[in-house]
């Protein structure tokens, strides 16, 4: 469980830095909230 969250969090966060420049800075807090949100999920 820890693992596989730890590959989405690996893969969210190349994603992201795939991103255009103004994009990730639009994305920021999305990039942000979306990890605790799925850790929340897998975790409790």
């Amino acid at each position: 469980m820890i693992i596989s969250s730890r590959i989405i969090f690996i893969y969210i966060f190349y994603m992201f830095r795939n991103f255009p420049v103004i994009t990730q800075l639009c994305n920021l807090k999305l990039f942000f909230e979306f990890p605790l949100i799925t850790f929340r999920i897998l975790f409790f």
